[in-house]
């Protein structure tokens, strides 16, 4: 909010429409860095953690040892 206030009132104080275009911008490049955040983070709860190689290997290992692993 405070990026349109600040882009409405310099268009205004300076007779300068380019001024409100250029908050308009700002703001969806804000949104654009917001929605980039969101993802990554909605992806990692739907996806988990990745799994590393130290306990992979520990899984693996311990499945061998048995005759069917599942």
């Amino acid at each position: 909010m405070f990026v349109t206030f600040f882009g409405a009132w310099l268009g205004h104080l300076n007779n300068n429409v380019y001024f409100d275009g250029l908050a308009s911008m700002l703001i969806g490049l804000i949104l654009i860095a917001v929605s980039a955040i969101l993802i990554n983070k909605a992806k990692t709860c739907c996806l988990g953690e990745p799994l590393s190689l130290k306990k992979y290997a520990q899984n693996y290992y311990r499945c061998l040892g048995r005759s069917c692993c599942y």
